[in-house]
């Protein structure tokens, strides 16, 4: 599973694998802490109109981490839940 974990504008990071957005780190109850790495990345801003994915199996993963942020119309996927922005703010 990929999740969108940072738009356009937003700083990105791994630090020592635990995912930093905005400069503060993301509590991400889903993850599997056996499936995180000591990767480091960034930190970067994403570039406008695009979005960040990350997959939660990050060992196994091909996710912006390797190709980059890109457009949101290239994210095709159910949403289960919307956390932020609000829905409609965007």
């Amino acid at each position: 599973m990929k999740r969108i974990v940072a738009v356009g504008g937003d700083s990105v990071a791994i630090e020592d694998g635990v995912l930093v957005v905005a400069g503060s780190r993301v509590d991400a109850p889903w993850e599997d802490s056996r499936n995180l790495d000591g990767v480091y990345l960034g930190p970067f801003v994403v570039p406008a109109d695009e979005v960040f994915v990350l997959g939660d199996n990050r060992g196994e993963s091909v996710d912006s981490r390797r190709f980059g942020a890109g457009p949101p119309g290239a994210v095709a996927g159910r949403i289960v839940v919307w956390l932020w922005p609000a829905p409609g703010a965007v």
